[in-house]
């Protein structure tokens, strides 16, 4: 069965340029399922509008949603003329990703795809907080998605904690690695690698080591491990 058929693209309002919109379709034309490109949007001035009545303000809060909706399926016009099933969907949320939590719990969503931001000066990728409340908090996968093509034949880092003894950490490790594996094969032959971190302090035996590789990982060609 095809993994992710049900994917939450969260929009960038600041640009026209979606990569995780694109990323979402480069998925859809090859494992297929479906796409919704979600905006949550506030603007605390429509708020303070003390001369204008509830009907008003609803009303000027809709003009914005359909404003945004509209942007949206510009964005989104030549994928939809190829037959890209995507859904728009805008709501009025002062909690980005509260609205993004509680839109993948109430669709089903078992991938979420957003915009990771290059800094302007630096290599690194910087996380905004609603990134990184959405890495701690949300229910289905979160995948940060970088402005540049997905290579076919790159390589995939998994990183899986071998060191402890929680049993939730065994079954994470396995998940990861099960469902990096299955995305690499449908997708683009990716080559996965596997790395584990642990303190000098443990005395963690290299030849032990394949005692600890999650049950998945059945082939040494599969994946490597490399201890730091």
């Amino acid at each position: 069965m095809a993994m992710y058929q049900n994917m939450l693209v969260v929009i960038d309002p600041n640009q026209d340029d979606q990569p995780a919109l694109r990323r979402a379709v480069y998925l859809h034309q090859r494992i297929g399922g479906k796409i919704k490109a979600f905006l949550p949007i506030y603007d605390f001035s429509y708020e303070m509008t003390t001369l204008l009545s509830p009907d008003e303000r609803t009303a000027m809060r809709q003009g914005v949603i359909s404003q945004r909706t509209a942007w949206i399926r510009e964005q989104a016009k030549y994928y939809l003329e190829a037959g890209v099933p995507i859904e728009i969907k805008v709501v009025w949320h002062n909690r980005p990703f509260e609205a993004i939590i509680q839109e993948v719990i109430a669709g089903s969503h078992d991938l979420v795809l957003k915009m990771a931001h290059q800094h302007d000066r630096l290599e690194a990728v910087i996380f905004t907080p609603t990134d990184w409340h959405l890495l701690r908090k949300c229910p289905s996968p979160v995948w940060m998605v970088k402005d540049q093509p997905w290579p076919e034949g790159g390589k995939a880092l998994v990183a899986v904690n071998l060191a402890s003894e929680e049993p939730y950490h065994n079954a994470l490790n396995e998940k990861l690695v099960k469902e990096t594996l299955q995305l690499a094969e449908q997708v683009n032959h990716t080559e996965v690698h596997l790395v584990g971190a642990t303190p000098l302090r443990q005395s963690i035996s290299p030849l032990s080591c394949r005692n600890l590789i999650p049950a998945c990982i059945t082939t040494p060609s599969e994946a490597s491990i490399y201890w730091r």
